[in-house]
């Protein structure tokens, strides 16, 4: 996908043999970017995942302390930076730019790299038919689920969605319902949340510390909406964030 990231395990005249994710190929040179220039390019488009380490960050709506507070980021959530002014990083905050002070947030080193072929036939299938999935929204199959699998959507929404719109927060809930639902992941919330190597806030420990305090409450109501047969996303099982393919929202693209 464009603007994501590979290492180059051989660097030809015309092509290099690049590796990403367990796939492994040829790229011509044309194509990539390398070194400094590579990093600058991989923010542009994918964006930096950060951590917020503070109890509670505020958000404010210009990189200063003097400017307005539009809002505040608990401890150990995630948001996609996409700029950097000064001491503060550029994020994305309920579907606005806004910024936090970098004092306050640790940077994430994993980088988005090569999708199987299935994960991008999947994203194009999704490209294609998005207009038809905005006419179908809310209409993603019921799925019964305890105060359990709530919690848990919901501290996930607030891993990967806590500074999108609360219609992104829905669509990252209903790729997990749809995921339930499609027979090619597991079949309940807990597994396919759990599933090996599908969201990184579970892998890092964030996806935890999020579910024992307890996820906002605009995170509950959006893993309700989406248990309940939400979908501003039709039938999409993954998304991103920063370019891509698929429904956009935010600055997530659903696929």
């Amino acid at each position: 996908m464009p603007g994501y990231a590979v290492t180059v395990t051989e660097k030809g005249d015309e092509w290099s043999k690049i590796s990403s994710n367990g796939v492994e190929g040829y790229i011509k040179n044309e194509y990539l970017v390398f070194g400094e220039e590579a990093k600058a390019h991989y923010r542009n488009m994918c964006g930096i995942t950060g951590v917020v380490q503070a109890d509670s960050l505020r958000v404010r709506e210009a990189a200063s302390t003097d400017s307005a507070q539009v809002g505040t980021l608990t401890q150990n959530g995630e948001v996609s930076i996409f700029g950097e002014e000064a001491d503060w990083y550029q994020i994305q905050y309920s579907g606005s730019s806004a910024y936090v002070h970098g004092d306050y947030v640790t940077l994430s080193e994993e980088l988005k790299g090569a999708v199987s072929m299935e994960e991008y036939q999947a994203s194009q299938a999704c490209a294609a038919s998005s207009a038809a999935a905005a006419s179908t929204a809310g209409s993603a199959s019921v799925i019964s689920a305890d105060s359990n699998d709530v919690a848990m959507l919901a501290a996930l929404i607030e891993c990967e969605a806590g500074g999108e719109s609360y219609t992104g927060m829905v669509a990252v809930g209903a790729v997990v319902v749809n995921r339930v639902n499609s027979g090619s992941f597991p079949n309940s919330i807990s597994g396919v949340i759990y599933q090996s190597g599908q969201f990184t806030p579970v892998a890092t420990g964030t996806f935890q510390s999020v579910l024992s305090r307890g996820a906002r409450s605009d995170c509950y109501a959006a893993a309700q909406a989406a248990l309940a047969g939400e979908s501003p996303v039709g039938g999409c099982l993954y998304f991103n964030s920063g370019y891509g393919s698929g429904i956009q929202i935010g600055y997530q693209h659903f696929y």
